[in-house]
């Protein structure tokens, strides 16, 4: 269909995600900031800032809270947060923030690049949220190969589901 004027709007009912339209699921993607802590020679710049621009975490504590007056409003009662950025990891207030998803699921986009010990302190600030996602973006131009696998690993043994993007980087032109 070419021709939108087609669309017979007064008839339809709901838009959206299938499996998002019959839940009281509010599904919630926040860019926290652009500021990253890699500067992969591929990333274009409208993701990327090598400067912090995170803003004060009240006023994040307060969107949230903000954000689940009005949906509560609108018949929700459960939310799924979504943090990306930037690096998400390099706000420092960014365990803070997590551990206030409380009982929702909440997944982020990252490289992975805390140690150990962030982690765990991660692990124990979001024990409680229903469900915790990542989607681990490898960057071999700064990433460590084997530490990355071993934080992948460790997430899902402590019920973490992990989803790897491994960018992919063009070194030549192919010639067909």
């Amino acid at each position: 269909m070419t021709d939108f004027t087609e669309i017979p709007f007064d008839d339809i009912r709901k838009f959206g995600q299938q499996t998002m339209l019959d839940t009281n699921l509010f599904s919630v993607s926040w860019i926290l900031g652009r500021f990253c802590n890699y500067k992969c020679s591929y990333c274009w710049p409208y993701a990327h800032s090598d400067k912090p621009d995170h803003l004060e975490l009240d006023l994040y504590k307060r969107t949230m809270d903000e954000i689940r007056f009005q949906a509560a409003q609108n018949g929700y009662t459960s939310f799924h947060w979504s943090f990306s950025g930037g690096e998400p990891t390099a706000y420092k207030y960014f365990i803070e923030l997590s551990s206030k998803v409380l009982l929702d699921s909440q997944h982020m986009t990252t490289n992975l690049s805390p140690g150990m010990q962030w982690w765990e302190r991660w692990l124990k600030a979001t024990e409680i949220s229903r469900r915790r996602s990542i989607t681990a973006s490898y960057h071999a131009e700064f990433a460590n190969e084997q530490e990355f696998i071993d934080k992948c690993k460790f997430l899902y043994a402590n019920d973490v589901f992990v989803t790897v993007n491994q960018v992919m980087v063009q070194i030549g032109r192919a010639h067909v």
